[in-house]
C-alpha cells in the first residue's frame, strides 16, 4: 500500500485583505481557552479577538506570517517591530503576537515556522531583541517557543485571570535601537 506524501502547506504574508481569515483563526485557536478562565475574562479575551479596530491596527503595524492549506488560512503570527512599545515592551524590543493554529492543524510544525519566520523577519530587519507573552495554560506553545530558542524574561501581571511570562531572544549586543 502506498503511503501518502506529507501535506505541503503555503507560508505568506498576511494584509489587511486577510482581515476575516486571521480574525477567524484567533477565535478558533484561543476558544480552546473559554473553559479554563471564568466567564468576565472569557468576555474580556472574546471582545478582544473580535475587535476590527484593534486586528486592523495590528495587521498595519506588524508582519502578519499565515499558514495556508489549499485556501484554509491554518496558522497565523504577527511580528511586530521595534518602535512599537507596548505596557509588556520596551520601544527597543521586537516581538511576536497572537500565534494561533486551528484545531485541526496542530502538531504539524506549523506553529514552529511561523516562529521562525517571524525570528527570521527580525534578523532580516536587524531587530536585537524579540519578545513574546505567553499564559501558564499554553504549555505546548512554551514548549515551541523554547525549542526556537527564547528564555523567560520575566513574570508580568495577569491578564484574563491568567499568570503570564514574557520571552526573549536576544539577537545582537548592539543596542542602537
Amino acid at each position: 500500500m502506498q503511503q501518502d506524501a506529507p501535506r505541503e502547506f503555503t507560508y505568506r504574508r498576511g494584509t489587511l485583505e486577510d482581515i476575516t481569515l486571521l480574525k477567524a483563526v484567533g477565535l478558533e485557536a484561543y476558544s480552546e481557552y473559554r473553559s479554563q478562565i471564568d466567564e468576565e475574562s472569557w468576555g474580556k479575551l472574546n471582545a478582544n479577538l473580535q475587535n476590527d479596530a484593534a486586528l486592523e491596527k495590528l495587521i498595519l503595524t506588524s508582519v502578519p506570517f499565515l499558514c495556508e492549506d489549499k485556501g484554509t488560512v491554518a496558522g497565523v503570527a504577527y511580528f511586530v517591530p521595534h518602535g512599537n512599545p507596548t505596557a509588556i515592551y520596551p520601544a527597543n524590543w521586537s516581538y511576536i503576537r497572537m500565534v494561533g493554529v486551528l484545531k485541526s492543524y496542530r502538531n504539524r510544525g506549523i506553529a514552529a515556522k511561523l516562529i521562525q519566520l517571524c525570528i527570521d523577519e527580525a534578523v532580516c530587519t536587524d531587530e536585537k531583541t524579540i519578545g513574546l507573552h505567553t499564559s501558564e495554560l499554553m504549555h505546548s506553545a512554551i514548549h515551541i517557543y523554547k525549542k526556537a530558542g527564547f528564555t523567560f524574561d520575566r513574570e508580568i501581571n495577569r491578564i484574563f485571570g491568567m499568570r503570564y511570562s514574557v520571552f526573549k531572544i536576544e539577537l545582537s549586543q548592539n543596542d542602537d535601537h
